[in-house]
């Protein structure tokens, strides 16, 4: 089933972290930081299953350069202890298709990312057995355009409001997706105390501890939410199964009232009845109006007779040699 999931992190050298390590590693694409020298290629039992960059409209080339980006942050961005990109780590659904999940990150980031000017470098991961869907965004701090990268960092995005702005929106273009796709399912952003539920939400396990548990290892992780799965399936056996049972007798008994005033002729007999009984009196109609017509019937014509004299001899066949006489003298 669909499951809610989106973090936002900070990269920055306070943590030891490089930009260019960290794209490395999401992209599965060896890259060198011009800076230090290093060279970044990561072996990863995950599949990349896609990767690419989104930059605005009027961003320079090198904005769409994966080892030119990183290394241009990383020559931007001076101090010791500099933040060098946001993060985000988001759930996709298994139920969509890759073409559908690139569509659902690519669709978020163009409401959300890109029109601040910032670039953000997607990496959407599968586990070997295409499980685990999720996609690692990458955005830089500063907006970029044209003329290169902003004087100032986007700090309107370190207010905790924006983060409740992007996590809502991702339930949001998820849902869609689920919608579009023709999936039943839906997510919700909303914890479950604010969505009023008496059950404890699960922590994400990650492939470490899974890991952990198919070497035969005890995971503290993997424990913990055993037992907030069986504190779950009792409330949902004490709580909720009662509820649910009290909604489906009062929804059984509201359709029996219902029922009972329906008529027990099937609704395509009362119809088909109905026409025939039109059809018979149209019928009817008929044959009372031809019985009922007053107009006498028209007389049969005779055939016409030769015009004679007392005779008996015809006077147009007399008319005719009389003016062949008259033409002789």
């Amino acid at each position: 089933m669909a499951i809610y999931h989106l973090t936002a992190k900070i990269i920055g050298r306070k943590a030891g972290q490089s930009s260019v390590a960290c794209a490395a590693y999401r992209s599965g694409e060896e890259l060198a930081d011009t800076r230090t020298g290093e060279i970044f290629r990561f072996a990863r039992s995950e599949r990349v299953a896609h990767a690419e960059i989104i930059a605005p409209i009027d961003a320079p080339a090198w904005a769409t350069s994966r080892a030119d980006l990183w290394n241009q942050v990383e020559t931007r961005e001076r101090r010791k202890d500099a933040q060098l990109a946001r993060e985000f780590e988001v759930a996709l659904p298994r139920e969509l298709s890759l073409a559908q999940q690139r569509e659902l990150v690519c669709g978020w980031i163009a409401a959300e990312i890109t029109p601040a000017g910032a670039i953000a470098d997607v990496a959407i991961h599968h586990d070997k057995d295409g499980n685990n869907p999720h996609a690692h965004v990458m955005t830089t701090m500063r907006a970029v355009s044209a003329e290169g990268w902003g004087a100032q960092k986007l700090r309107h995005w370190e207010d905790r409001s924006v983060l409740a702005g992007w996590r809502a929106s991702w339930a949001d273009h998820m849902n869609a997706a689920l919608e579009r796709a023709g999936v039943r399912e839906r997510v919700d952003h909303r914890s479950h105390a604010d969505r009023g539920l008496e059950e404890k939400p699960t922590q994400k396990e990650g492939a470490a501890a899974r890991g952990m548990e198919v070497r035969g290892q005890i995971s503290d992780r993997m424990e913990k939410n055993r037992r907030i799965r069986e504190i779950n399936r009792r409330i949902r056996e004490h709580v909720v199964q009662p509820v649910v049972q009290t909604v489906k007798a009062l929804k059984g008994a509201a359709l029996t009232k219902v029922r009972a005033k329906i008529p027990t002729a099937p609704i395509s007999s009362t119809l088909r009845q109905q026409a025939e009984a039109r059809a018979q009196a149209k019928k009817g109609e008929s044959s009372a109006a031809q019985r009922l017509d007053p107009r006498p019937p028209r007389p049969t014509p005779e055939p016409a007779q030769p015009h004679t004299d007392e005779s008996g001899a015809d006077l147009a066949q007399q008319a005719w040699w009389l003016s062949q006489r008259g033409r002789g003298r």
